[in-house]
């Protein structure tokens, strides 16, 4: 697992044991998930020594879905809206070939900015971009749906 960072190296995928602590976690946290208002204690003790600190309810919430990712063996990072990445970090988080992704931009299917020669492209931006292209997919696939069930397909 790798914490929020400018740096987008490779992920770790999380070790077995890590995942049996996520798991177990995640069942701890799911109870404080839905509260609203007020912040959640949580008590960290080490050697003898404990500290208290109150968490606001989204970084509960943010915690429990870390856990449950971490709990399924996925590698998880935590990235700002307001970052910006590379043509290739983009590319490999819609999971495209870079020269695919240039195609999309020079398209204008996304904004972007020019840091001299190179492309930069908002996360908030790639999120939007990803969110409505997955929105165009599910039409798609329930208009295929409807005209297989017109055609009498078995579907």
């Amino acid at each position: 697992m790798r914490t929020h960072s400018d740096d987008l190296t490779p992920l770790i995928p999380p070790s077995a044991i890590d995942m049996t602590m996520a798991e177990e976690a995640s069942r701890l946290v799911a109870r404080y998930v839905n509260q609203t208002g007020s912040a959640i204690k949580v008590q960290f003790r080490e050697n003898g020594k404990s500290v208290e600190i109150a968490l606001p309810p989204l970084v509960v919430r943010l915690l429990f879905d870390i856990l449950k990712d971490m709990a399924k063996g996925k590698p998880v990072t935590v990235i700002p809206v307001d970052m910006d990445l590379t043509t290739q970090q983009a590319a490999e988080f819609l999971n495209v070939s870079r020269p695919f992704f240039v195609g999309l931009l020079e398209k204008g299917a996304l904004k972007y900015k020019k840091v001299g020669t190179h492309r930069r492209i908002c996360v908030s931006d790639l999120l939007a971009y990803k969110k409505k292209i997955e929105a165009e997919q599910d039409e798609a696939m329930k208009e295929l749906a409807q005209q297989a069930q017109e055609l009498n397909m078995g579907y």
